[in-house]
């Protein structure tokens, strides 16, 4: 999947891949990458924030988070002025790397 995805990126000259994510209150985040840094490893093991301004998250001390994309999320953007990819995105602890509880569905 990683390889389509990959390509689908390219084959429409995506400059941008914005991962989005929600808070333990719901509201929706989103970190935006340029699209020549995201591979497969982006794909396959995240990529990493600091969660620490995320309201009701860890402090700064355990804050290293990731992002983790579902690629059955991704969806082209075209309401943009330039081509972007979205997806929705899990959210890990870095150190343990399990699934954060959001306390919400």
């Amino acid at each position: 999947m990683s390889t389509k995805t990959l390509s689908l990126i390219k084959e429409h000259n995506a400059q941008w891949v914005d991962l989005r994510f929600t808070d333990t209150l719901g509201k929706e985040h989103h970190i935006t990458f340029p699209s020549e840094t995201f591979d497969e490893e982006a794909l396959e093991e995240g990529r990493m924030f600091d969660g620490s301004s995320i309201h009701g998250w860890k402090g700064i001390e355990a804050s290293d988070m990731t992002l983790l994309p579902d690629v059955s999320t991704l969806a082209l953007d075209q309401n943009m002025l330039c081509q972007q990819y979205r997806w929705s995105a899990d959210t890990l602890r870095h150190a343990a790397q399990s699934s954060v509880d959001h306390g919400h569905s």
